[in-house]
């Protein structure tokens, strides 16, 4: 019936989906940033226009992966799921010159300047 996937860490005794469903299995998952992952992608990325992350509830850890001095997306759409997430985005973003323009359900834009 469901087709949800949750990221958890070791050991959580919450092993629901955020709908509330249990796992149909479980597996271990190695991560990296998302420095580390464009800078061995095969074609050199400048600027990126455009990014979303839908990490489902760990967005701001994904976010704080990528250098945005460096990539400098002009667009970013990211999931928050709670008030304090809401706000924690809101600050880093603010912090790196992004301005928050639109909250479309659990999804924050915000655009350069």
């Amino acid at each position: 019936s469901g087709g949800t996937n949750r990221l958890g860490e070791a050991g959580d005794p919450d092993v629901r989906s955020a709908i509330g469903e249990l796992p149909v299995s479980t597996g271990a998952a190695r991560t990296r940033t998302l420095d580390s992952i464009l800078s061995t992608a095969p074609w050199p990325i400048a600027q990126i226009g455009y990014l979303n992350i839908d990490c489902e509830g760990h967005d701001l850890e994904v976010l704080k992966g990528l250098d945005l001095a460096r990539f400098r997306p002009a667009i970013i759409s990211i999931e928050a799921l709670k008030i304090e997430e809401v706000a924690e985005v809101g600050s880093f973003l603010c912090a790196h010159g992004y301005s928050h323009r639109e909250t479309i359900f659990r999804t924050l834009l915000f655009t350069l300047g």
